[in-house]
């Protein structure tokens, strides 16, 4: 395999001892290593343009690594160069701006807005273009998406991560790619002996095993009442420090008390240290109503309590894959899903939970011997005939190397099998909006002006004076005491010698 390198467009590829590309899925940035030797003709320096290239027959017929040298470690034996892509001008450059669905040409279209990001603040090296960037579609809006002096980076990450999607650069064409995890697709068969390199170890995860699983969804309130005598009814005590024990843990609480049968008489509570007078006040974790005599009522024995108070019920969904409890023994394990509503939600969640965990996950690392176009985020379908294996499995990793002995890549279904991709989208983006109608602070954009401004004569005037034998101080002639005298002499007025308007 080929190669050619070059830092600052200088070609370094005879001073190139090793170089080493990773990129993996979620992580957007792709990073690079590469060793010189010492007698490199121009010094690696920090932020010089670094590219590789490599090809079988010629060094540039694939684009491996496009970006810049962030880190330079210098011996006396070379220097090692650690680089990322392009991504890393939405870094070094910030934005200050609020979009406004019904101001931008945006319109609160979250993929425009990330198109904008790239191609107005993103340092005039990055494109992000109809053909890179998926439509995100008119059913997730954006009212405002306020930047106050961020990172681009940073929100552009904001954007990708509500809608879960992922954006990466793309060397061979020099363009920003915003699009759904899952989008590449799958990208052909690999079969071990012929794509493959092989012996591969196959490696099944049970660590997440899930085949006994309970789910609570969201809660519902429930209001109950309890009731009873003091000193008599199991659970309830009198006196300063007495309690009433309560079946569940409470929310909102009224508790009435005194010597009738059922108490009609409402009772105060209080806050320990904060209350000053009150007649109890309630242990949520322990479930319990704590008697206390300084609001003035003596809960005294035999006296009655009645209780009215709400508790939250959860939606509990149980199930069970049986064939996998036989297979790999039981395990249990409980999700909790605030967005749950029903039971039938819960059932079908459930389903698709035990489809996800009820079986170990798999990973694979393999070299390929002909293909090296993959790209992390992308499926591939492995046939192993030594082992019996033929799976999907998800482009976790990519290591590229010279000297090139093969491509490393790390395969697996675990990050596929339980994402949840493109969920609950609706959820994140009223999250967002919620911190964003937080923000007071204007944003204030600073704009100079620079005006040149050249002056033109409008008129011009010249006068002058005879000075006769008046007295002026310091003059040569006039000036002399006993020759020109104070308050003396005479003195012509201004006569008009040149008068022009232009």
């Amino acid at each position: 395999m080929l190669t050619e390198v070059k830092i600052d467009g200088n070609d370094v590829t005879d001073e190139t001892l090793t170089w080493e590309v990773k990129s993996a899925f979620g992580e957007t940035i792709t990073e690079a290593e590469i060793q010189l030797t010492s007698d490199v003709a121009n010094a690696p320096e920090n932020g010089n343009t670094i590219t590789i290239k490599r090809g079988e027959s010629d060094a540039t017929e694939e684009f491996v690594f496009d970006g810049y040298a962030d880190e330079i470690i210098k011996s006396n034996v070379g220097y090692i160069v650690k680089a990322r892509d392009k991504l890393l001008d939405l870094i070094k450059n910030e934005v200050t701006y609020s979009y406004d669905k019904n101001i931008d040409a945006s319109a609160g279209k979250i993929s425009d807005i990330f198109k904008d990001l790239i191609n107005t603040y993103g340092g005039g090296v990055l494109v992000a273009d109809d053909t890179s960037v998926q439509d995100s579609g008119t059913i997730y809006i954006l009212d405002k998406f306020i930047c106050n002096h961020e990172e681009v980076f940073k929100k552009c990450q904001e954007l990708a991560e509500l809608l879960d999607w992922q954006f990466y650069y793309k060397q061979s064409d020099g363009k920003v790619y915003f699009e759904p995890k899952g989008f590449l697709g799958q990208n052909g068969t690999l079969t071990v002996g012929t794509d493959l390199e092989e012996g591969l170890h196959w490696v099944y995860d049970a660590i997440d095993l899930a085949n006994d699983i309970t789910i609570f969804g969201a809660t519902q309130e429930i209001e109950t009442t309890e009731s009873g005598q003091l000193d008599v009814t199991s659970g309830f005590t009198s006196g300063d420090g007495g309690y009433a024990t309560l079946t569940y843990q409470p929310e909102s609480v009224k508790v009435y008390a005194d010597v009738s049968n059922p108490p009609t008489t409402l009772r105060n509570g209080g806050v320990p240290e904060a209350t000053e007078t009150y007649d109890y006040y309630v242990d949520k974790e322990n479930k319990q109503i704590i008697f206390e005599t300084s609001g003035g009522y003596d809960w005294d024995t035999n006296h009655y309590i009645e209780i009215r108070y709400s508790h939250k019920r959860p939606i509990p969904v149980t199930g069970t894959n049986e064939f996998s409890v036989a297979t790999y023994g039981k395990h249990t394990k409980t999700f909790f899903f605030e967005n749950l509503r029903t039971v039938n939600d819960g059932e079908l969640k459930i389903t698709q939970l035990l489809n996800k965990y009820s079986i170990p996950f798999v990973s694979v690392e393999a070299k390929p011997l002909t293909r090296y176009n993959l790209i992390v985020g992308e499926t591939v379908r492995i046939i192993d005939d030594s082992v019996s294996e033929d799976r999907i499995l998800l482009v976790n990793k990519i290591i590229k190397q010279y000297p090139h002995t093969g491509d490393i890549l790390k395969l697996g279904d675990k990050t596929w099998k339980t994402a949840d991709w493109q969920t609950e989208v609706m959820d994140r983006i009223i999250e967002l909006e919620k911190e964003l109608g937080k923000t007071t602070d204007y944003l204030v954009h600073v704009i100079t002006l620079q005006h040149e401004l050249d002056f033109g004569k409008y008129s011009i005037i010249l006068s002058k004076r005879t000075i006769g034998d008046a007295f002026i101080l310091n003059h040569p002639v006039n000036g002399i005491l006993g020759t020109s005298k104070l308050g003396a002499g005479t003195m012509s007025g201004w006569s008009e010698e040149y008068n022009k308007t232009y």
